[in-house]
């Protein structure tokens, strides 16, 4: 047994060392590099040294000001960086440099619980340049500014972004892509955050992109001084969101796109200098709502070559609802409502000329706001027969609500038996009160 013990020891003093996960806890605000993380330890040289220790480690972040002031931040391999919440630990770049730079060869950095802002970058990224997998999480890119593209973020081509809880607001890109810039190849997720009040100066002023999907998310009050005021991309998938108020001094207020699909959404009060709130190459537009959108030529809530509307509310825009472009026209599945005839919507299930009696976009429930339906509103159980799919609207509700699916991506919600019953108790009270005040007047 003896010479057994001796024998695996003698091989584990000989085997290849192998990588393991090291936490090195930033311990001072200061930025500082003396070239070790020992108990005195800024973040930048925690991070160094989890670049220098193989495979992936922990940089935990506590609450605090982290104001750069020996340039970006440097990522070249897997690391988590955790602060303790987005308002209360800030990696703020000094308006002198971007904030982080991460490397193809970083493989995996998620970053949570932080603002990265204030980040200034003479090109790419302001706040991040990411060319790896970044995963953000409950966190704040703002205030960042770039001469070129991703004022807040910017991914090289195959990089992939997923943005979860997070905000990604107050950004500027002199180019493309105020908030988020992905370049070609690159893939950006969108879950349950919100893209807000950026700006680019060309195309994109909350997202630029090629590959992208949205889930559960705002995209809102955004700026681009030529195309798509929230959106500029194709081949991107967005469910469950909404775009609202954005603006486009040219084309596509609220998006403009290629290919790409809107589902269970709310497209309203966008606005373009001359087409589109919507404007698309080729689009799939289901369960949607297009509303309160503006262009000062023509297409105020769709501009499209090409798209197919199904279960879609297309209401409440400027002078027209659509608008063809000269190649192109759209096409409808079904069960679709416009208060004009701009849309060319011919299926016998289809709604025209007909009143959406639409609610203000408003908190109605869920993660975004919403149209709702007003009582008596035509789009009320005119869906398709074959609901669901989808199972919810937009803000989680199951449908069918009543004898089918409503049109739009809102479900209307009756008053409650009980709430109906106590409102008729109520006014029935009421009258008696009104009745005997009455008779004692007249004794």
């Amino acid at each position: 047994m003896v010479a057994i013990r001796y024998a695996l020891i003698f091989a584990l003093l000989f085997l290849p060392a192998s990588p393991f996960a090291t936490t090195f806890p930033v311990t001072k605000t200061a930025d500082t590099n003396d070239g070790s993380c020992d108990p005195d330890c800024s973040l930048r040289e925690a991070i160094d040294a989890a670049n220098a220790n193989p495979g992936a480690d922990d940089v935990p972040v506590p609450a605090g000001f982290y104001l750069l002031t020996l340039g970006q931040l440097t990522v070249s391999d897997d690391v988590s960086i955790a602060g303790v919440g987005r308002a209360i630990t800030i990696v703020d770049g000094n308006a002198s440099d971007r904030v982080f730079n991460i490397e193809a060869a970083a493989g995996v950095v998620e970053i949570s619980g932080i603002t990265v802002q204030n980040g200034n970058a003479d090109s790419i990224g302001g706040g991040i340049r990411n060319f790896a997998d970044l995963r953000l999480t409950n966190s704040a890119v703002s205030g960042n500014r770039a001469s070129t593209h991703g004022g807040g973020i910017y991914a090289g081509s195959y990089a992939e972004v997923s943005i979860t809880s997070s905000t990604i607001s107050g950004n500027v890109a002199l180019n493309h892509g105020g908030g988020i810039s992905d370049d070609r190849y690159g893939y950006t997720t969108l879950t349950n955050s919100t893209v807000s009040g950026n700006t680019a100066g060309w195309s994109g002023g909350g997202i630029r992109g090629d590959y992208f999907s949205i889930a559960n998310s705002t995209v809102s009050g955004n700026t681009a001084y030529d195309d798509g005021g929230g959106i500029d991309g194709s081949n991107f998938f967005i469910i469950n969101s909404t775009l609202n108020g954005n603006t486009a001094d040219y084309r596509g207020g609220g998006i403009w796109g290629g290919r790409f699909t809107l589902a269970n959404s709310t497209v309203s009060g966008n606005t373009a200098y001359l087409v589109g709130g919507l404007l698309a190459s080729s689009a799939t537009i289901t369960d949607s709502t297009v509303s309160r959108n503006t262009a000062s030529s023509f297409g105020d809530g769709i501009y499209a070559m090409a798209s197919t509307l199904s279960s879609t509310i297309v209401a409440d825009n400027g002078e027209t609802n659509c608008s063809n472009h000269i190649y192109g026209g759209f096409s409808s599945l079904g069960n679709n409502l416009s208060d004009d005839e701009t849309c060319e919507l011919t299926d016998p299930s289809d709604l025209v000329v007909a009143d959406a009696m639409l609610g203000p976009l408003a908190d109605n429930g869920g993660p975004t706001e919403t149209h709702g339906l007003l009582p008596g509103s035509p789009a009320i159980d005119a869906g398709s027969m074959d609901c669901p799919p989808p199972d919810a609207d937009q803000r989680g509700v199951e449908r069918p609500q009543g004898a089918a699916c409503d049109i739009g991506a809102v479900e209307y919600l009756p008053e409650p038996t009980g709430a109906l019953m106590l409102i008729a108790a109520a006014g029935f009270l009421g009258l008696l009160h009104r009745r005997r005040a009455r008779s004692l007047r007249i004794g």
